[in-house]
Order: structure tokens, then sequence, then C-alpha cells
């Protein structure tokens, strides 16, 4: 309004006219921001360490070849459950138990010549036919070839064991029966019926594993490692499978050694700054797991049950201290708040807040108390009861049930 106008206005009113002044640079009132609210929620809360890890067998046992065997019949297949001593293939033919029992049965030979002719020294010495001294000798080679005939045997059973072969089949002749020397479940099968199986340590022909245990193995980050204890819960999960409940058993005092860090590197995982990190699990009642595949392992450093959460975002800093706008009859109020647990998302409010408190969101970063306000989206104030005048309650005070 320019002087002019005002000397207009002023000469229109006349004397006897009362004339109000108004300063438009007054007149409006500062503009409701848009902001979005929603309810104080009441869950649990988890504070988690994350890693990637696979799953193993807690025991294991490999059944190996050490020369030649022909596989006549496979008895079980890969995935199949089998008890300790059940029989999981037949083999035809066993080079080096054959040439082990050839020295049993050579000693045995030996044995009993040995037997007869001390039995005949003492017949003839009773005859006076001879002196006693051909007695003993013929003692003292009966005792040796006996223990050699002994020594052969052991050799014979602890090589029929230690390949899971049945001792007593063998000592029949071919086939000879492989028995699973666990219960558990074959994990992996190298062979098929027919084929010949050369002698090598490195390739057994089945692994069985004992799936009633399982160990986990994460790679943690070093960074988080001081929040690990033996004994925290651990939550193991792999796509489409039930997550397993297991314990953390050890954990590594250093990071892997410098050629496993480059063997890590080159398989596409930087293992520079993790630590392994061993866990046991039960596995589940459908035995149904997969082992060797890479999952999210969890460890659980810390868990609130059923306690009032809000989200990490809502809260600002005002004066050095934690406050949370909440709506109130059109207007932003500030709660100071006491926090506790928070995650990524969410934030435990031990104290500041009523439970019917409506917590402004998005749109609060740079609200005064009491500030207007309207809801986003709607062009109306916001309007919301208002807030009690008894002093805010900590969360135990209005948890269901307390």
């Amino acid at each position: 309004m320019t002087l002019r106008s005002l000397a207009l206005i002023l000469a229109v009113g006349g004397a006897g006219t009362a004339v109000t002044l108004v300063e438009p640079w007054k007149n409006s009132a500062p503009a409701p921001s848009e902001v979005a609210t929603q309810t104080l929620t009441v869950g649990d809360l988890v504070v988690a360490v994350t890693a990637p890890g696979k799953l193993f067998p807690t025991l294991t046992r490999e059944l190996k070849i050490s020369k030649l065997f022909q596989i006549k019949k496979l008895l079980v297949s890969t995935g199949a459950k089998v008890a300790q001593g059940q029989a999981v293939a037949v083999l035809a033919h066993s080079q080096v138990l054959e040439d082990i029992l050839g020295k049993v049965r050579g000693a045995e030979v030996d044995y009993q010549s040995a037997v007869k002719d001390h039995a005949l020294a003492k017949e003839l010495f009773e005859a006076k036919a001879i002196p006693e001294n051909d007695v003993r000798d013929k003692d003292v080679r009966m005792q040796k070839a006996r223990i050699q005939y002994q020594t052969a045997q052991d050799e014979f059973d602890i090589s029929a064991s230690l390949l899971g072969v049945d001792a007593g089949s063998v000592r029949k002749g071919p086939p000879f029966t492989l028995r699973a020397p666990i219960a558990g479940f074959v994990t992996k099968l190298n062979g098929e019926e027919g084929r010949w199986l050369e002698g090598d340590a490195k390739t057994p022909l089945m692994v069985i594993a004992d799936l009633s245990k399982l160990r986990i193995i994460a790679k943690v980050n070093i960074v988080d490692v001081p929040q690990l204890r033996l004994g925290q819960r651990v939550e193991f999960t792999l796509a489409g499978f039930t997550p397993l409940q297991g314990k953390i058993t050890s954990i590594a005092l250093e990071p892997p050694a410098q050629s496993e860090q480059r063997d890590a590197v080159m398989g596409g995982q930087d293992n520079a700054n993790t630590v392994e990190v061993g866990a046991e699990a039960e596995a589940p009642a459908s035995g149904n797991v997969t082992l060797g595949v890479n999952g999210e392992t969890r460890v659980i450093i810390t868990e609130r049950r059923r306690v009032p959460l809000i989200p990490v975002d809502a809260v600002v800093t005002r004066n050095g201290g934690k406050v949370v706008y909440v709506l109130d009859q059109g207007a932003a109020r500030e709660r100071p708040v006491v926090l506790g647990l928070r995650d990524d998302m969410q934030v435990e409010v031990v104290s500041g807040l009523q439970p019917d408190a409506r917590i402004i969101t998005q749109g609060h970063l740079n609200l005064r108390d009491g500030a207007p306000v309207r809801i986003k989206g709607t062009g109306a104030p916001a309007l919301a009861a208002p807030s009690p005048l008894a002093d805010p309650l900590s969360h135990s005070s209005f948890l269901p049930g307390i």
C-alpha cells in the first residue's frame, strides 16, 4: 500500500469515521507443515550380527579305496539314510585284501605244520629216539609260527575294518560286502555298478555323514567380533528352508592365513577382514538339509520382547537431547524421550511417550514445539486427541498384561 492510497482512504472516511489501518505483512499466519504420522507400536527388537556361512556335518566317514575294487552292486544312493553296519555296496574284488589274505593263509599253513612237527618230536622224545633239545627247537618254531599267524590275521582284520569290508565275507571269497561304519546319510557317491575303482586315497567310494548334529561356519567381520561370546544364540537360514537354531562353540582369534585370504579373494570373497566363527545346531526333524551351500548366519547379540518401538528416523536431536514430535490438536509437540535398544530400523522407547501418542515420522526435521502441521496429502489441519496432562509413562506401565 502506497502513501497516496492511504491518503485516499483517510479522505473517504471523513472526520467522524473510524479507520483501521492493517499492515499486510502481519496479516498471514505460518503455513502448516505437511507431516506423516504413525502410532506407537509394541513388538520385539533383535540386535544381531549377520555374516555369510555354510553348513557342515559334525561327523563324517569316508569309505576309501586303497587298491583295486570292482563295484558289483550299489545298495544305496546319494541322500539315502543308512544304519551303522548296514550293507551299502557289494565289491567283486579287492587286490589289497587278497594279498593280505594270502599272507594269512600262508602263515596258517606254516603254523599247522609247526604244530604237527612239535607233536611228532614229543612222541619221538618219549620213545627216546631224539634228544630233548630237538623238542625244544620244535616248540620254539611252533611259537614263532603262531605269532606270525596271529599277526597276519590282525593285519587282515585291521585292513578290512579300514576299508569298511566285512572280513568274514572276504575269507569266504568274492563278492565282498561293504558296510556303513556309522549311522547317517550318504552325502557323496563316486562310482557306478561294474566300474573298477583304482586305488586313490583322495577319492572315497562314498561319504556317510551323521546329520543329527550340524556345524555352522560363518565368516564374521572383524569389527563385530568384540560383541561375540561363546554360547550366544545363532540362526542359520537357507532360502526355502526353516532357519536352524544353534549356539556359538568357537571363535577364531585371528583372520585366516595369507594363503587362505588369497584363495578366498580368487574365489570371489575377501576374507582378510573376517574371522571364522563356529556353531553347533540341531538338525531339523525332517532331516532335510543342504550342506556346503552359502546361507545367512545371524548371531543374536541382544533381544527385547514386547517393548514400545518407533522408527529410528522419527528421533531428532534438540539442545543435546533426543526428542520426538507428536501430533496434538493440529500442532507438533516436542517430547523428550529416553531410548533403549535399537537396530537399523527401529528403536525402543524406555520413557517419554504416552501409549496413544501419534508419532510424526516425516516432515519433522525442521519443526519446533507448537508448529502447525497437517497430514500429508489431505490439505486439512492435522487433528488428534490432546495428550493427557499426566506425565508420560515408562513403557512397562502400558504394555498389555503388565
